[in-house]
């Protein structure tokens, strides 16, 4: 899974001043949660 901000690819504010530090801790909290998930 990835997670990633536009800027990351392009040159866009996207996702913003605001949500764009908080990337390392949305991709932690992601992986943390598909690690909980069973496998159907």
């Amino acid at each position: 899974m990835f997670a990633f901000g536009h800027r990351d690819k392009n040159e866009t504010d996207c996702p913003g001043a605001h949500l764009y530090p908080l990337l390392g801790q949305i991709r932690t909290a992601a992986a943390k949660e598909l690690r909980r998930m069973q496998r159907v």
